[in-house]
């Protein structure tokens, strides 16, 4: 090896593979039923952004319905962006930290769809978004969540007429390892 060969210089670190994971279960009170879902690795689909006016993450099934995101604003993040934030919840949404939407999507016909949406402002949700690590040179974030909605629309029920709904306890988290920032 000559002198000052490529081979000698060090080489940055591979960038660590990044891992998923994600879960929704559905609770009818009335029935005393459970549904729910595990998704694969391979079956999640992520995004993630963070500016300095906020950090989004967003979390979804490609072969399932469910899809969360979480939008938090940039003055309330910590300085290494670790920690535990809380999340935005109705009476009072301003009294948490991350924003939260989650999105149920159900197939009607052949072609033709449509969702239930839950949020922060329109419901009482508790849970946690966690970050437990954040690489700022590779923009590598880790972390988990859970999000629990009570007594809310069954997200299955497509028929909004004048029929009482069913209403369900639901649940959905995750964790997430490495995951890229745009």
């Amino acid at each position: 090896m000559g002198c000052g060969s490529k081979e000698d210089e060090p080489q940055p670190a591979p960038v660590p593979a990044a891992e998923f994971a994600l879960y929704r279960s559905i609770y009818y009170p009335a029935t005393a039923e459970t549904t729910g879902i595990r998704y694969a690795p391979i079956e999640i689909k992520t995004s993630g952004a963070l500016s300095e006016q906020e950090l989004t993450l967003h979390f979804s099934g490609s072969a399932g319905p469910d899809a969360i995101t979480f939008t938090l604003p940039g003055q309330q993040l910590t300085s290494g962006l670790t920690g535990t934030y809380t999340l935005q919840s109705l009476p009072n949404p301003a009294e948490g930290v991350a924003d939260v939407w989650y999105v149920f999507t159900r197939a009607e016909a052949p072609g033709s769809t449509q969702g239930s949406i839950y949020g922060s402002h329109m419901h009482q949700l508790s849970g946690y978004l966690k970050i437990t690590a954040f690489d700022r040179q590779r923009r590598l974030i880790s972390g988990e969540y859970e999000v629990t909605m009570d007594n809310i629309s069954d997200p299955y029920d497509s028929n909004w007429g004048p029929s009482p709904i069913r209403r369900c306890n639901l649940e959905i988290g995750g964790s997430f390892k490495n995951m890229p920032l745009k």
